[in-house]
C-alpha cells in the first residue's frame, strides 16, 4: 500500500531558511514510500534531506529507503542546515 507522505511542523521554516541560504529546493514530500521531504542543490552538490520535528523518528518505509544505500541526511532545527 502507497503511503503518501505529511509535513512535520518545521517543513516551511526549514525549506524558506534552505532558499535563503542559496540552495535549490524541490519538495518531494507527497511522494511517499520513504522518500526523503526535500532533494536540495548548491554548488552542484544535490543532497536528500528528511524533515524532521525535534524529537521525531523515522517511519518504517523511511528506514528501509535508506537501508538501500541512499544517502539521507535528516534535519530537524536551523543549526542542522547550517551543519550541511
Amino acid at each position: 500500500m502507497r503511503r503518501h507522505g505529511r509535513k512535520d511542523g518545521n517543513h516551511a521554516e526549514l525549506e524558506r531558511v534552505l532558499r535563503q541560504l542559496g540552495y535549490l529546493v524541490f519538495d518531494c514530500s507527497a511522494v511517499g514510500d520513504g522518500f526523503p521531504d526535500l532533494t536540495v542543490c548548491r554548488a552542484g552538490r544535490v543532497q536528500l534531506l528528511e524533515v524532521k520535528a525535534p524529537g521525531g523518528t523515522l517511519t518504517a518505509e523511511q528506514q528501509r529507503f535508506m537501508q538501500l544505500g541512499w544517502p539521507v541526511t535528516i534535519v530537524r532545527s536551523l543549526d542542522d542546515l547550517v551543519a550541511l
